[in-house]
């Protein structure tokens, strides 16, 4: 039987996740589902208004993420599941109950960067206009700054999901040039080749 990936792809605003997820999408032909993708979709189709309505359609746009994970899946297709900040305890389940049903490798993929580095791609993608209006992020950058820090213990420590078994690999955008891709893509292969 024919190994299946499931690709997640997560960590902060502006660690580039995007630009990873779509890297290796392109790269290794997997189709990609971005949770942003899909909270866009959300924002067209049923309009936005200020952070709780973000929040909430943020909430919705998380379980269409399962959801097309569940029936993709069932395809028996590798993918790419993109998103920021994921719970790792709601996600653990979740992939144990499709790993009951469908075999598969998870492969875990956190994206990070130097701090100030973040928060000055932030700055710039807010100022570029290139960002979905319906994202209604912090417009105080202190708050930001202070978004930031909480996720200074998740990302100095060793990474570890209770109950699941998965490959690991840490991505270090800080200089986020071609090397990052192909160091990447070197260890993406050893995984799945």
């Amino acid at each position: 039987m024919k190994k299946k990936f499931l690709l997640i792809i997560f960590g902060p605003c502006g660690a580039g996740k995007t630009s990873i997820a779509k890297g290796i999408a392109s790269n290794y032909t997997f189709p990609l589902i971005s949770r942003d993708t899909i909270k866009e979709l959300l924002f067209d189709n049923i309009g936005w208004r200020d952070r709780d309505w973000c929040t909430k359609l943020g909430s919705t746009s998380y379980q269409l993420l399962y959801f097309f994970t569940d029936k993709l899946l069932e395809t028996g297709s590798s993918f790419i599941l993109e998103s920021n900040q994921i719970n790792f305890k709601i996600l653990a389940k979740k992939i144990n109950d499709l790993k009951d049903r469908h075999t598969y490798i998870p492969i875990i993929i956190r994206c990070f960067a130097d701090k100030q580095i973040l928060f000055e791609r932030a700055i710039a993608r807010d100022a570029s206009g290139e960002r979905h209006p319906g994202h209604i992020y912090p417009t105080n950058y202190e708050e930001y700054k202070k978004m930031l820090l909480e996720y200074d213990g998740e990302f100095n420590n060793e990474f570890s999901i209770e109950g699941l078994d998965f490959e690991f690999i840490d991505v270090d955008t800080t200089v986020f040039d071609n090397k990052v891709y192909e160091l990447l893509y070197s260890k993406i292969d050893k995984i799945i080749i």
